[in-house]
């Protein structure tokens, strides 16, 4: 029941998203003066219908998106009678009759309305309090870690050369308290290239100060220090369907080593198991001190990952949302960041990066995810809908026959040329960009399948 309700909110968010994008191309059609014949929200039967000027505006049975029919289907179909070697429009308000120009920016303004909203979600994601991990300012150097953060060795590593240890804990960074590792990832986000940062740390009871600069790094443009957070290695959570070696754990034990080897947080557990071992032993020390060790094999999943059965302790705390405009700037930055992510995504799955399945969703899975998401809280359903309109946004605009990208091509080319195209060849494109869709309908909804009935 759970996840048939996920999947009916998930559809309701996709279609409202849908129809925003439909809306986009009726608003500019409005503008360029060509004529909406039918504005529907859903598909099916017409529950109620009622007319605004020239417009036909439907409320249909299901509610799966919708769609914006403009003017020129007849015409079209006199041309195609005809026999007709161009496509040229004479009726007024006629998709054909408008000048190419005015059609791109009718195509253009989906895609763009999805990009708007997108942004919209973004600025109140930033602007809402959120729930975030409250890890303490103790850390860890990622060198001593190299597994775990799949490093070569060769990496430079500003925390390491300035003499910061794993386990040392940050009192402030250039005078600034750090009360937790929220607060350090804020001011080291902040620092520019090449400046140099002074840590005030604390080791074994004795405060002292380390100044380093930290490494640019060109591809995700920002400054790296090369620290992260020294996790827990409490147990915080015991699986009830795991076996029944694993469920011998108990909230609140503590792992204090693995496969014979001693644990002191989260990462040297990851470390140690990063083998996939067919047989898990673990030492844990009960909250009445006395020490156990428990053997299991774990459950493999479909990418050949163990499945531990269990998770270690992290606190959660609400945190303040960013004051508006703020969240604005912090939104443009995710947005921009998003599109062109998703843009990349597209060339990398070509060269076998990431399988078809992996990286595009159909509505039956985006359903589901959006459904799922409301259990993170409104926050992270709200971040999640805004990945998902822009990369609706992105999926429109490729160069697709049938698609609004398609569309902008062809007008792009008919505007370049000065005179219209020859009938066939755009009846030609349509057909293709027909048979592309629906072959891409057909693997995207197998991979729905795939992913909804294996869990």
């Amino acid at each position: 029941m759970s996840g048939l309700l996920s999947f009916l909110i998930g559809l309701l968010a996709l279609a409202f998203m849908i129809s925003v994008h439909e809306a986009g191309h009726f608003v500019m059609a409005r503008l360029t003066k060509i004529e909406v014949e039918v504005f529907a929200i859903g598909f099916g039967k017409a529950l109620k219908k009622w007319h605004h000027k020239e417009t036909e505006i439907r409320l249909n049975l299901f509610p799966l998106g919708g769609y914006c029919r403009l003017k020129g289907s007849e015409e079209l179909k006199e041309a195609l009678d005809r026999g007709d070697k161009y496509l040229k429009g004479t009726h007024p308000g006629s998709l054909f009759a408008a000048p190419p120009w005015k059609r791109i920016l009718t195509y253009l303004a989906g895609p763009l309305f999805n990009i708007i909203l997108a942004f919209l979600f973004f600025t109140l994601f930033f602007s809402l309090p959120a729930l975030s991990y409250a890890d303490p300012n103790k850390i860890v150097v990622t060198a001593d870690y190299p597994t775990v953060f799949n490093l070569t060795g060769g990496e430079p590593n500003a925390a390491q050369e300035g003499g910061i240890l794993t386990g040392d804990i940050i009192l402030k960074i250039d005078g600034v308290t750090t009360a937790d590792f929220y607060a350090i990832h804020t001011e080291l986000s902040s620092k520019k290239k090449g400046a140099d940062v002074e840590f005030t740390l604390l080791r074994e009871g004795n405060e002292l100060t380390v100044t380093t600069p930290g490494y640019w790094d060109a591809t995700e443009k920002r400054t790296l220090f090369g620290i992260s957070s020294y996790l827990s290695n409490v147990v915080g959570f015991v699986d009830p369907l795991s076996t029944e070696a694993v469920n011998a754990l108990e909230v609140g034990d503590t792992i204090i080593a693995a496969q014979g080897l001693s644990v002191e947080n989260a990462l040297d557990l990851v470390a140690i198991l990063h083998t996939k071992p067919s047989l898990i032993e673990l030492t844990v020390q009960k909250q009445d001190k006395d020490v156990k060790t428990i053997r299991y094999s774990p459950l493999i999943d479909e990418g050949g990952n163990i499945k531990l059965g269990f998770s270690l302790q992290r606190n959660l705390i609400k945190r303040p949302g960013s004051p508006l405009f703020k969240s604005f700037l912090k939104a443009l930055e995710e947005e921009l960041f998003v599109l062109k992510e998703t843009v990349l995504l597209f060339p990398k799955m070509l060269r076998g990066a990431f399988k078809f399945d992996e990286v595009v969703g159909g509505p039956l899975r985006i359903s589901f995810l959006i459904g799922e998401s409301r259990q993170g809280g409104l926050s992270a359903l709200i971040h999640l809908l805004a990945l998902i309109s822009a990369s609706l946004a992105v999926a429109n605009l490729l160069p697709l026959p049938g698609l609004d990208g398609g569309a902008i091509i062809l007008n792009l080319v008919e505007l370049l040329r000065g005179k219209s195209l020859p009938l066939r060849f755009y009846m030609r494109s349509q057909a293709v960009g027909f048979i592309i869709l629906a072959l891409l309908m057909f693997f995207v909804i197998l991979g729905d399948l795939r992913f909804l009935l294996g869990g």
